[in-house]
């Protein structure tokens, strides 16, 4: 809010200068955020929080003041005026059709004035606080507001159709020009001020353009209300209409003195605009405001404080703001809706004592850093590996089109009130938009796409009830490598998702893993995917998508994708218990076996069986031959492993290695009925 220094000093006898006083104001809680000299005057823009509606006012603003300067506040009068022989009801009648919206209306006339420019010392103190000069009525009503805080609003008398107000609801007005010249449209809730024919301006809000004050008025009628501040509000915000007036009314204003600030405000009219006012006025006033009574000690202020206060300062620190103190009770005046706790009685105290007086302590209790969630560490880690391995994060929306989802046979969680199809349900799967992902870049001229996307999906459980659940997806299309004259040019299939996958969840901690034949999700190949198994639970599964869902997303070569359940996924990681292993000390010996098997048998079946074999010697074995074709029978396949022997304790001898390579080779024999060749 701007204020003038002169104007502050009307109702303050203020002996600082300009600059030490913008110091003392933001040191108190109302920080100065410029201060501007104009030839004999200085003019400060305040920050004034939403809570202290009272002091968008010079008035406000000088109680502070007087607060935090030890200053009497002193009241200006203009005096009394001379009325005029005629009643307010011979000229207009008013009607509160909505109490609750509307709980206090004054209503004055004044006649035969003179509609002309403003005095010179007017105009320039509204210019200074940003308000244009537009005649003398209309800026007294601005020069009043600015000085009270309560916002005002004259009509041309001659423009109120049947000589009578009713202040009411909207309801089937749909429309109403405003004084700006634009026509707003309403809604029934909406509070309007009408006379015997319709609306004549939008409550706490604006004034109409059919009841302007004009050159050649010469009676006007003047408004002086309390409003609902949340039904001004809503009315602003809604038609991004705000004013001087709705700012105080949103705000809230003193209840308790519309009729006073109309006294002032026709005081100030006849005064530079000349006229007669009734004889009296109109106030219909159904608001019930009761000084609000806080309970609160000495010893209360100072322990919320943390420093000890006199009792006879924190009396006189109240008593400067217009809070009486007695017997342990503060009364709180009507302009101070903001104060309605003892703790706000002790903030008041701590702006008048001075925040610079309330030492700083350590706390008493032991700060603690904040700990990262389990999951946030995991995901670094996983982020770390894709972008190692060539890939790049996608973010995608939370929402996606029904039509996208359904190759996954997935049911979306819909939105009620979407912005559109595309985004009219919960996505349960974050393939879709991987894939559409992988459209656009291969609409781009992309030959290579790696992308994985971490983020939640939402489903719908046994129950049809809502869950969320993390998942990490992920697609791989175009050439396995990047194109260079050492490599040969291959695409990715889905031995290289696999291979992914495997090595994120090992970089995990995870050792137990399995890739499983899998038959339920019909988006993928059923002759290249797995089921993706971690310490016997089922968290995910990959492999080449399908040639038709393929196609959907006009994917003309293979695609391979894969989707975890990360959540699954960093639970059976923190289950893992890392520990130092040493260095090996001696050689590992390999030694090779090809086996002869049905082309059923997978190759977690030959590693479980090894593992079965329970040898302590063998390290580990590894596939590194598949072959299918001449010289094997048809349902037959021929593949080779190479087995790793080693022992922490000794060198392995020819012989030990030999004799233990031989029974395993029996026991594969009987246990999967194969061949050796």
């Amino acid at each position: 809010m701007l204020v003038t220094y002169n104007w502050l000093k009307e109702f303050v006898d203020i002996s600082v200068k300009p600059a030490e006083l913008a110091d003392k104001l933001t040191m108190s809680g109302f920080e100065v955020e410029s201060l501007a000299i104009h030839d004999d005057d200085a003019v400060m823009d305040i920050n004034v929080t939403p809570n202290r509606g009272d002091c968008l006012s010079i008035l406000g603003i000088a109680r502070e003041v007087a607060a935090i300067t030890g200053k009497k506040l002193e009241h200006k009068n203009l005096g009394k005026q001379e009325r005029g022989a005629q009643k307010i009801k011979e000229f207009v009648s008013v009607e509160i059709k909505d109490k609750k919206k509307c709980p206090r209306y004054a209503a004055g006339v004044v006649q035969n004035l003179k509609i002309g420019p403003s005095p010179d010392w007017l105009a320039k103190r509204l210019e200074a606080c940003g308000i244009r000069s537009i005649n003398n009525v209309v800026d007294a009503t601005n020069y009043v507001m600015i000085e009270t805080g309560q916002p005002f609003h004259a009509f041309d008398l001659r423009y109120v159709r049947g000589q009578k107000i009713i202040v009411r609801q909207a309801g089937s007005d749909a429309e109403f020009v405003t004084l700006d010249g634009e026509k707003r449209k309403l809604i029934s809730e909406d509070l309007l001020i009408c006379d015997a024919e319709g609306p004549v301006a939008l409550a706490g809000v604006m004034g109409g353009a059919n009841s302007e004050v004009k050159p050649d008025t010469t009676s006007v009628l003047l408004e002086s209300a309390y409003f609902e501040p949340s039904t001004v509000r809503r009315t602003s915000k809604r038609l991004g209409l705000g004013s001087e007036s709705s700012r105080r009314f949103e705000r809230g204003v003193d209840g308790t003195a519309t009729l006073e600030n109309l006294e002032r405000l026709t005081s100030l009219i006849i005064k530079i605009a000349g006229g007669t006012p009734a004889q009296d006025f109109i106030d219909i006033n159904s608001l019930n405001v009761t000084p609000a009574n806080i309970n609160i000690t000495p010893k209360d202020v100072s322990d919320l404080l943390g420093v000890d206060v006199k009792a006879s300062d924190i009396k006189n620190y109240l008593s400067s703001l217009g809070i009486a103190y007695e017997n342990d009770v503060c009364t709180v005046p009507s302009y101070r809706p903001d104060i309605t706790r003892p703790v706000d009685i002790a903030e008041e105290v701590a702006r008048l004592h001075g925040y610079d007086k309330i030492p700083v302590s350590r706390p008493s209790f032991e700060m603690t850093a904040i700990q990262k969630p389990l999951a946030f560490n995991y995901r670094v880690r996983a982020r770390e590996f894709f972008k190692a391995n060539g890939f790049y994060e996608a973010v995608n929306y939370g929402f996606c089109s029904p039509s996208d989802i359904e190759p996954f046979e997935k049911e979306p969680v819909k939105l009620a009130n979407p912005l559109g199809v595309e985004f009219s349900a919960m996505t349960p799967t974050l393939l879709a938009g991987l894939l559409n992902n992988l459209r656009l870049n291969l609409n781009m001229g992309a030959e290579s796409v790696r992308l994985f996307e971490i983020r939640p999906v939402f489903l719908k459980n046994a129950k049809l009830a809502e869950t969320e659940e993390r998942r990490l997806s992920g697609v791989m299309y175009g050439r396995r490598t990047d194109l260079t004259w050492s490599f040969k040019e291959a695409d990715v299939d889905f031995f290289d998702v696999k291979g992914v996958c495997e090595t994120l969840i090992k970089h995990l901690g995870i050792s137990e893993i399995k890739f499983v034949k899998q038959e339920k999700y019909s988006f993928l190949h059923p002759k290249a995917s797995a089921l993706i198994i971690v310490n016997g639970k089922e968290v995910g599964s990959c492999g080449l998508l399908h040639p038709s869902v393929a196609a959907k997303w006009d994917v003309k070569k293979d695609a391979c994708v894969f989707e975890l359940n990360w959540d699954l996924l960093v639970a059976e990681a923190d289950k893992v218990r890392r520990s130092f292993k040493a260095l090996e000390r001696f050689p590992t010996v390999r030694r090779d076996v090809a086996l002869l098997l049905n082309d059923s048998v997978q190759s977690n079946d030959i590693l479980s069986s090894i593992k079965d074999f329970g040898s302590a010697i063998i390290q580990r074995a590894m596939p590194f031959d598949v072959y299918k074709g001449k010289g094997i029978p048809e349902g037959k396949k021929s593949v080779a492993y190479a087995v790793m022997y080693y022992d922490s304790t000794r060198t392995l001898t020819d012989e030990v290695v030999g004799e233990t390579h031989s029974k395993l080779i029996s026991y594969l024999k009987d246990k999967l009925g194969a061949e050796v060749r």
